[in-house]
């Protein structure tokens, strides 16, 4: 109900219910596009232009659906684009920066690593559901309303992924391959 009568504010050009709502929201998108195109400054580009189009689109907005689910779909959108427009660099051709002092030991980073490669084989719709179940914590009728899909797709989907990463670890999968 807060949330209804926050949008409508906003959508009446409300100052301060547009910075509530993007303080709300701004670190749970960064992190998504984090994960999905796997550079900080593009992510933060990315979230900026999820804001801008939310910004710049509101009164088109209906609040029958998630403010939540929306700006996911916009978020979505936007690194589907960045994808298309610029050849993605491989994760193990990326050179991260990694805090050790916040990890428990060298073993956990490189798993860590290892599970990020993994993912990377999978197909970009098992990657996007892992990430939005697993990294951002969402409910499947969530991340169908994200993805536009039914609930079976994506139980369907995400069975498959896990399916696909338990077989490459039995494949032993390593940071070689």
């Amino acid at each position: 109900m807060l949330q209804k009568k926050l949008m409508k504010l906003a959508q009446e050009q409300d100052a301060n219910a547009l910075t509530q709502i993007i303080e709300e929201h701004y670190d749970m998108i960064y992190r998504y596009c984090y994960k999905k195109v796997g550079d900080s400054f593009v992510a933060q580009d990315i979230t900026q232009d999820t804001f801008l189009r939310f910004v710049s689109n509101i009164d088109t907005y209906s609040n029958c659906g998630k403010l939540k689910a929306y700006l996911y779909t916009i978020a979505r959108n936007l690194c589907n684009d960045w994808y298309r427009q610029k050849k993605p660099v491989l994760l193990d051709e990326k050179t991260e920066i990694l805090d050790f002092s916040t990890m428990n030991s060298l073993n956990k980073v490189i798993d860590n690593i290892s599970l990020k490669q993994m993912i990377s084989k999978l197909p970009s719709a098992q990657q996007e559901v892992i990430i939005l179940r697993y990294g951002e914590d969402l409910k499947l009728r969530e991340i169908a309303d994200i993805t536009g899909t039914t609930i079976f797709a994506i139980q369907y989907r995400l069975k498959a992924a896990l399916s696909k990463l338990k077989k490459l670890e039995k494949e032993g999968y390593s940071l070689e391959k």
